[in-house]
């Protein structure tokens, strides 16, 4: 089955006054204004319908990270709500055989890449809701620029037409800045996003879907003004040119629920409809309660969010046999029902998140049913949005051989349906209950209806298109399958019947010129222009007759601000046109050039004049173009900088990154847990007791103390975590995780540091291990510590176990090659240091100063002590004793303490 949404809901958008009257009178909680469910626009449409036709489509979740966020979403909804877009994401594309790559940023200040474009399945959800929890963890921002997200996610989506693109952006608040200029900076910023041309013009011509989820801040009792935001993503409000709604969505929430099903309804894309409602029953599951849904064999699974309209309702799920599964509130499930596997979880007080697989299961096929049960009176509106996922793809049969012409009235195309492996399915693989649509809309905005409601008797047979008023040019032919499912519920005896939302698919086709006149190809795209300057691309032509630019038609509709464009061709009359003969083939070349060195997206339209080999009046072809611009770095003033800051003093620059470097070294702020499990090696393998390393669900359950700011130390037991900043000034710091008496060795790379060694993790240390061993001790014998964040789920520890069931045993061979067999307790420490230093002591002559420590910004080495005042630390496990500390380089064997630094 296509990917399909089940939606019997009250349309409460009708008359919001009846409705508002109809809740009152049943005493239920009102509805918000402006629900998450009735957004505006139609652009998850447009993009569900190009990711069906193409296969494959690219999603960017940008997150607002402002400090406003601590109060409007002291719960990080909408870390929950993005966890549950990825997840249903996953199973879009499992079902679907779409492919679907998400990237992750934050915005605020500046625009911040998390997560770079990355393949979502089963086995990359790990990673991309790590990255969702590291985004929506940060909220220290001081703006709201919403010039800086776009611009961006512009960069990251880039300018080329075709692939299926759209960006899922995330705000509390209006676009604000925390400035003293903040009133110019606000309409220099809107004026750019918003004029004929700029980045929401941009955007639209590069093909990219913008849908915008607002947070209306109810928690704070303010309602921000989310009219430039709507408009950015929908048009209107003079932002941009003209009516964008099929090119983006815009949703308001008011709560975390509202905020849920907005995200839901970005993991299916292409279905528009809104949840269902129904009312809530009282002790036991009641009809009227029910929000129903059809199964079959056809169906291979189902995601369901639902919300109880209130706190302390258990939702009960019906099976077709009349089973009635109670889903325990208090913890996320996995229970098997007739052989159907069900998977629920609570992203919110309210909501329900289910997740149904198993069609081959007795209980699949019929009819099922989910409601939500009161203890008391049933004083709770409950809604649903249930999501039935299969691969049928409406499809236009022997695409390659179609060949439309302006003018004609008997074209002919037939249309079949695929599965998700897109080969075409015979007769008795379809639906029993379907109708197919389809129409043409051509690039002038009209729409030529070609065939409706064709079913299993009619799909196979070829539907004529009159194209007598079309023009030549670019097309898109949309198809439309509508499914529905029935079957009789057990104990009523009544047919239920599950209307399926439309699967639309938007399928690029080419209305060409009349018969006698050249061939134009009906889209062209330019390469990227570095600086100002032009580039060229061609436009592929096969005769007979002559083609050439008409010039002066050319329409620019998206241009950063201040860029001439202009695009020119050496064929820019009929008298100077692109000859070809009778199937001759050609390139019309074009220049496209820019006055300006600036970043942007440049499109709009050209047109192409085609004329016949013979008689007959040319006609013109209007063809998209794109392009991108890039200001590139000015390389003598970097140049120059470079050489200024060399001459000004080398130490100057190097002591700032270290100093920058330092301050940015420290482990999150996020909850931990830790876990040391003594194993042993056995064979190869690691054992716990007699038994497979693993662990239990009675472990891994208490939280490290945290004072709730990220910090340079932890420790736990004899297990101690300190940041170090490392030689080099570039990059990130480090964390190195010691036991005393114990080489340690992190992850499975196995990454250590220093003679000893000590193991070396990154600062997030969460959802990382570590493994200890005494390298003069038994070669069997080692500690496990595992460091799990404290949202991780049962999957990310199983992920941790199976890579220190396949890692662990050759980090233990590492260790024992790499550490001394018997170190000797009365020698130096592993800091002593190798020579005279004119910095002072470092261990191993490093100029800098060793690594390591917490209260040092560049850590003592693994032997010293802390330096409370020297910033580059004491190289000797003891103070020196030739001088105060008030040298910060360090007291040297040939320097006395004070005076010069330097020493003499």
């Amino acid at each position: 089955m296509p990917h399909l949404h089940t939606s019997t809901r009250s349309a409460v958008r009708i008359v919001v006054l009846a409705a508002a009257f109809l809740l009152a009178a049943l005493s239920l909680v009102p509805a918000p204004a402006a629900r998450a469910e009735d957004p505006a626009g139609t652009g998850l449409d447009t993009f569900g319908a190009c990711v069906t036709a193409s296969g494959s489509g690219r999603v960017l979740l940008l997150v607002d990270q402002s400090r406003s966020l601590a109060e409007s979403d002291a719960a990080n909804a909408r870390g929950t709500a993005a966890k549950l877009l990825a997840k249903q994401l996953v199973s879009y594309s499992s079902s679907t055989g779409n492919a679907v790559e998400v990237a992750v940023a934050g915005f605020s200040d500046t625009y911040q890449s998390s997560l770079d474009w990355t393949r979502l399945d089963a086995g990359s959800l790990d990673s991309v809701n790590t990255a969702i929890t590291d985004t929506t963890s940060r909220q220290d921002g001081t703006a709201t620029d919403y010039q800086a997200a776009l611009e961006g996610a512009r960069g990251a989506l880039g300018a080329q037409r075709g692939d299926c693109k759209m960006i899922a952006w995330f705000t509390d608040g209006e676009l604000d800045f925390l400035t003293d200029d903040r009133e110019s900076r606000i309409n220099a910023a809107s004026t750019e996003i918003c004029r004929k041309g700029g980045i929401a013009d941009q955007l639209a011509a590069a093909g990219i879907v913008n849908v915008a989820i607002g947070l209306s801040g109810a928690t704070t009792g303010e309602s921000p003004d989310f009219t430039l935001l709507r408009s950015i993503a929908i048009g209107g409000a003079d932002c941009g040119t003209g009516d964008r709604s099929s090119k983006g969505q815009f949703f308001e929430a008011k709560n975390i629920d509202d905020l849920l099903f907005a995200f839901d309804r970005l993991g299916a894309p292409g279905d528009n409809r809104a949840p269902s409602e129904r009312a809530a029953c009282v002790k036991t599951v009641c009809d009227e309660g029910k929000h129903h849904f059809v199964l079959d064999d056809s169906v291979d699974s189902v995601s369901v969010l639902a919300d109880a309209g209130r706190e302390g309702l258990v939702p009960v799920l019906v099976s077709p046999d009349g089973a009635q599964t109670r889903l325990d509130p208090r913890t996320p499930k996995t229970e098997k029902v007739g052989g159907v596997t069900i998977d629920y979880s609570f992203p919110s007080a309210r909501s329900t998140s289910i997740a149904m697989t198993g069609s081959t299961g007795p209980s699949w096929s019929g009819v099922w049913a989910l409601v939500f049960v009161a203890d008391t009176e049933a004083d709770a509106q409950t809604r649903s949005s249930i999501h039935i996922t299969g691969g049928l793809k409406p499809a236009l049969a022997d695409a390659a051989s179609v060949s439309l012409h302006a003018g004609t009235t008997d074209e002919t195309v037939t249309f079949t349906i695929n599965g998700k492996d897109g080969k075409p399915l015979s007769n008795d693989k379809l639906p029993d209950d379907f109708q197919l649509g389809a129409e043409l809309g051509t690039r002038d905005g009209k729409t030529i209806p070609i065939a409706k409601n064709l079913d299993k008797a009619t799909i196979g047979k070829p539907q004529t298109v009159n194209l007598s008023g079309a023009t030549p040019g670019q097309a898109t032919l949309r198809l439309s399958l509508n499914v529905t499912l029935k079957a009789k519920e057990k104990g009523t005896g009544k047919v239920r019947e599950t209307e399926l939302s439309p699967v639309r698919a938007d399928i690029p086709i080419s209305i060409k010129a009349p018969a006698g006149y050249p061939t134009v190809a009906d889209s062209i795209s330019f390469d990227t222009i570095e600086g100002a300057g032009s580039t060229t691309a061609t436009i592929k032509v096969t005769g007979p007759g002559c083609v050439w630019l008409k010039q002066d038609d050319t329409a620019v509709t998206a241009s950063p601000d201040g860029t001439d464009v202009t695009v020119e061709s050496d064929h820019s009359a009929q008298s100077g046109c692109l000859k070809l003969a009778d199937g001759q083939t050609g390139e019309l070349t074009v220049t496209l050039a820019s006055s300006e060195s600036v970043n942007g997206i440049v499109g709009g339209d050209l047109v192409v004049m085609a004329a016949p080999k013979g008689d007959g009046e040319p006609v013109a072809i209007t063809i998209p173009f794109t392009g991108e611009l890039s200001k590139p770095l000015n390389t003598s003033t970097f140049i120059g900088a470079l050489i200024a800051a060399l001459i000004l003093g080398p130490l100057i620059p190097l002591l700032l990154l270290y100093f920058l470097k330092w301050l940015t070294a420290r482990i999150p702020a996020r909850a931990l847990r830790v876990e040391q499990i003594p194993v042993r090696i056995v064979g190869g393998a690691v054992v716990r007791g007699n038994q497979p390393f693993g662990v239990s669900d009675t472990e891994l359950v208490g939280l490290v103390p945290s004072n709730g700011n990220s910090t340079r130390s932890i420790d736990v037991g004899a297990l101690s975590l300190r940041t170090r900043v490392g030689w080099s000034p570039f990059g990130a710091g480090q964390v190195v995780a010691s036991i005393p008496g114990m080489a340690g060795a992190a992850g499975r790379e196995g990454s250590s540091t220093g003679k000893t060694p000590d193991a070396l993790l990154p600062l997030a240390i969460h959802n990382n291990w570590a493994l200890f061993h005494d390298p003069s001790g038994p070669e069997d014998v080692a500690t496990i510590v595992l460091l799990v964040g404290g949202d991780a789920g049962r999957p990310e520890i199983d992920r941790l176990v199976g890579e220190v069931r396949d890692y662990a045993p050759r980090n233990v061979t590492k260790l024992r090659q790499a550490s001394p067999a018997s170190p000797d307790p009365g020698g130096p420490s592993d800091a002593a240091p190798a020579a005279p230093n004119p910095f002072g002591p470092s261990g191993g002559g490093n100029p800098y100063g060793p690594t390591g420590g917490a209260s040092n910004p560049f850590g003592p080495s693994s032997g010293g002590a802390p330096g409370a005042q020297n910033p580059f630390g004491p190289g000797t496990s003891t103070p020196p004793t030739n001088g105060p500390g008030n040298n910060p380089f360090g007291p040297g064997p040939n320097r006395p303490a004070g005076g010069n630094p330097f020493g003499p």
